[in-house]
């Protein structure tokens, strides 16, 4: 007799837990039919071929085929053969996205494709429901954008992190750490910055945004509460024979920044950069003599960090108001 109850037991149990399944992956297709009318609404465009969702009992493995994303106002185009979105049946707020490791990217008329090895998103939510991030982390052990065939950057220990701050709703704080791998052009690097990328050895860069209300899901929006500061901290850039450093603390006030940034340099920090500066003439503003003469001058005089001073949009030195900025927009227009 106690055998047959536990058994009835057990099958209503499964049923239940057969029927949850069943309703919760149903529910995960029609949000993703929801972001793709929302997407629509907004002048956007979200497609794909096949959608299947397996994992049962404990998971939800959604697997996206041929997926499309268009967006005109940033003249942008990405497509993969497949993504998948991974999460577990008792921790809806949290989601794991497996990239493929090809991804092809398209803005203006320039074609990108994306290599990546073993491409992981990590995605945490306030709420699930409002899709209120708290934390994304995506990390590739090895990373390569390519513009074939005039060039390709490559990168190991790919990380990028953004999280709300743990100290106010209205900051969120994002990071970018990876190590330069050799041979990122295929041909020969012949501009000046070609030359600094390729013998790049590392990037670490950390900012926290302050927004002027509680951190939006989407800051373009036209709604939204807008930045109102920028803090870049301890960030670097390092070649095999040099570094530079950064840290600043910037408002910005109708796109125009006021505040103050810190360079620091090594001992051949600023000599790397005027003995990169190409013998054939490229059309910048300067040339290539003011250039090494300019980055020779700085190597010279700064025996510590250099602080440059910023007001409504202006570089100023000695409360003279030196060069303008343009508008730092960080939104596109329309």
């Amino acid at each position: 007799m106690a055998i047959r109850i536990i058994t009835i037991l057990v099958v209503v149990l499964l049923a239940t837990w057969s029927g949850y399944w069943l309703i919760a992956s149903h529910a995960q297709r029609k949000a993703l039919d929801a972001l793709a009318t929302e997407l629509r609404s907004a002048g956007k465009s979200l497609t794909y071929e096949t959608l299947s969702v397996r994992g049962f009992p404990n998971r939800f493995d959604m697997t996206i085929h041929q997926p499309v994303y268009i967006d005109p106002v940033l003249n942008l185009r990405w497509q993969a053969e497949f993504v998948q979105l991974l999460s577990l049946s008792y921790q809806s707020n949290n989601m794991i996205i497996a990239w493929p490791p090809i991804q092809q990217i398209q803005i203006n008329d320039q074609q990108f494709d994306l290599l990546t090895e073993k491409m992981r998103t990590s995605l945490s939510f306030d709420s699930i429901s409002d899709l209120q991030l708290d934390t994304a982390i995506t990390e590739s052990a090895e990373l390569t954008l390519s513009n074939a065939p005039a060039w390709q950057i490559h990168f190991g220990d790919f990380l990028v992190a953004l999280r709300r701050s743990l100290e106010s709703d209205q900051q969120v704080e994002f990071a970018i750490r990876a190590r330069h791998l050799p041979g990122s052009f295929a041909a020969q690097p012949e501009s000046w910055l070609e030359s600094l990328m390729a013998d790049l050895a590392s990037v670490e860069f950390s900012v926290a945004v302050d927004f002027d209300g509680p951190v939006p899901a989407n800051p373009c929006a036209a709604d939204s509460p807008a930045i109102k500061r920028i803090v870049v901290q301890d960030s670097q850039l390092r070649w095999q024979d040099g570094m530079l450093a950064l840290n600043g603390d910037l408002a910005l006030t109708n796109d125009k920044l006021s505040g103050f940034a810190t360079i620091e340099t090594d001992e051949t920090g600023f000599s790397t950069l005027a003995a990169k500066v190409p013998k054939t003439p490229e059309p910048l503003p300067f040339s290539r003599d003011e250039i090494a003469l300019a980055a020779l001058a700085l190597d010279f005089f700064m025996s510590g960090p250099a602080t440059l001073q910023f007001e409504n949009g202006w570089i100023v030195y000695q409360d003279r108001f030196l060069i303008p900025l343009p508008p730092l927009q960080l939104c596109p227009e329309g």
